[in-house]
């Protein structure tokens, strides 16, 4: 026998996926009949996290799985593998200790087997009656007395050699309690082995640490997330800004705010057999939605709609329900795999900037003593307002026109529907410079109708220019429908010039 082998550890329920064949040991899962083709999953078993979460802390460590009257055919069954250098045979015999954190074991009765393995590692059969049944000594499970006095060759498949190992011990019948951890989704149980030669206990055949066998895990998979934000069209008619031009569907009246999925997960119940969805503890699916643009003036219905489920179309069209801000929906029955949550406007009335709200996806328990899965939050969408982007040339600047020849003037004028402010960025006009000069600043807020007019000594002020030189080129962007205008004043004669160069270039806001 190799007597330096180290343990890898895993675990599964009932699996038979995968067996590793190198020289290293696993604990894991093992169907019960094992043939020629029989493996053990490393694959953790996955149990709701909601069977103990329900009740407190102290109730929760009281809760047994599998529970008393689960068919032994559903009882997990962990078996220990000896990695392929491990060449124990009939004859030697050697004694085990199981140990267990994040749970305990229950007293019961479990049973020990050994399981046979050729020398290529392939599990072949098991041998009952080969060890002692386990005896419960605190946290750990004491199996003394492991023993096959003889490894017939009719457990071999045919083609192998007629040398047969000891491959393990594999343990049906464990019973789990004070396991309140597994109340936190990620947390597990694990189990360590130690291994003795029975004759003389102080030699340390093999050694395991600590391995995860059982996790615990959400019964559901679920996401909420925030829609693509949309820009507000400044060039619509008949109003301004009445329509999407990104964000939002195909005629750019409808802005997704969020959009979310749900599926049930594998995660198992207390009977370690069937697992828990999210149909068999919801009653209910509770949508709230928070955001000032479902209480726009703009805003005319707010939708809750399936892309995968045709019969999922539930909508709020009563505007008045929705003018605090606020849209409410409670969905019953079968719950939806995904869906979206949007919002309608009219096409005929401003969309205003809307900054991102909040979406909250709650699920109601069927029973009191049934824990509802955890709510999901996430912000919504938003909309900013697009608007025009102009420049003009040749601007002079305080000290290249002076105060008694040429002073230039911008006027910025709004004729939409919608106040806004304007940003201006003053760039040098040299053709070999063209660099930015000052920072970028953000103008009063322009009325509907109204006019901003700014001087050359105005800009400078507010870009933060100090050492004013030449001309400027200025670029001027801003959420608001309208135009400008380079005007030239000759302060030695009074003469007035209109030397606009450029403005918004088309569409019903051109001057």
């Amino acid at each position: 026998m190799n007597k330096t082998q180290l343990y890898t550890l895993g675990g599964a329920l009932l699996a038979s996926t995968a067996l590793s064949t190198a020289a290293m040991a696993t604990v894991g899962s093992v169907p019960d009949s094992i043939s020629t083709t029989g493996v053990v999953s490393t694959t953790t078993v996955k149990i709701s996290n909601l069977v103990f979460s329900s009740t407190s802390a102290t109730a929760a460590n009281a809760v047994q799985f599998p529970s008393a009257n689960v068919s032994v055919a559903n009882v997990t069954n962990f078996a220990i593998t000896f990695g392929a250098n491990t060449n124990l045979t009939s004859g030697e015999k050697f004694n085990a200790i199981v140990s267990i954190t994040g749970a305990q074991f229950v007293t019961g009765n479990p049973v020990a087997s050994l399981i046979v393995r050729t020398p290529q590692g392939t599990l072949l059969s098991t041998i009952s009656a080969a060890c002692n049944n386990p005896v419960l000594v605190g946290t750990q499970l004491l199996i003394n007395g492991c023993l096959a006095t003889t490894l017939v060759t009719a457990s071999l498949a045919a083609g192998f050699s007629t040398n047969a190992f000891i491959g393990g011990i594999q343990i049906t019948g464990l019973v789990f309690t004070s396991a309140a951890s597994l109340a936190t989704v990620g947390n597990n149980i694990a189990l360590s082995m130690t291994s003795k030669d029975a004759a003389d206990t102080t030699i340390i055949l093999d050694t395991a640490a600590a391995g995860n066998i059982i996790t615990s895990a959400s019964p559901i998979v679920a996401a909420v997330s925030a829609g693509t934000s949309a820009v507000a069209d400044a060039t619509t008619t008949p109003a301004a800004f009445s329509t999407l031009t990104s964000g939002g569907g195909t005629t750019g009246l409808t802005l997704t705010l969020a959009s979310f999925s749900i599926t049930s997960g594998t995660a198992l119940g207390t009977d370690l057999t069937n697992a828990v969805t999210i149909d068999n503890i919801a009653l209910t699916l509770n949508i709230t939605v928070t955001s000032a643009a479902i209480n726009t003036a703009a805003a005319t219905r707010v939708t809750v709609g399936g892309l995968n489920d045709a019969a999922l179309a539930t909508d709020i069209n009563t505007t008045s329900n929705f003018t605090t801000g606020v849209a409410t929906f409670t969905l019953l029955g079968s719950m939806p795999t995904t869906a979206v949550i949007a919002v309608d406007f009219a096409g005929t009335t401003a969309i205003p900037a809307i900054a991102a709200g909040t979406v909250s996806i709650a699920f109601g328990a069927k029973g009191s003593s049934v824990q509802s899965a955890p709510t999901l939050t996430s912000a919504t969408s938003a909309v900013s307002l697009g608007g025009f982007s102009a420049e003009i040339n040749t601007f002079q600047s305080s000290a290249g026109g002076g105060s008694t020849n040429f002073q230039s003037f911008i006027r910025i004028h709004n004729n939409g529907g919608n106040a806004g402010a304007a940003q201006v960025t003053v760039l040098n006009d040299a053709a070999a410079v063209g660099t930015q000069l000052g920072s970028t600043f953000t103008t009063s807020t322009i009325q509907p109708g109204a006019t901003l007019q700014l001087s050359a000594f105005d800009i400078e002020k507010l870009a933060g220019i100090t050492t004013p030189a030449g001309q400027y080129t200025l670029k001027v962007t801003g959420p608001l429908t309208g135009y400008i205008q380079h005007v030239m004043l000759n302060g030695t004669n009074n003469a007035f010039s209109d030397l606009s160069g450029f403005r918004l270039g088309s569409g019903a806001n051109k001057p």
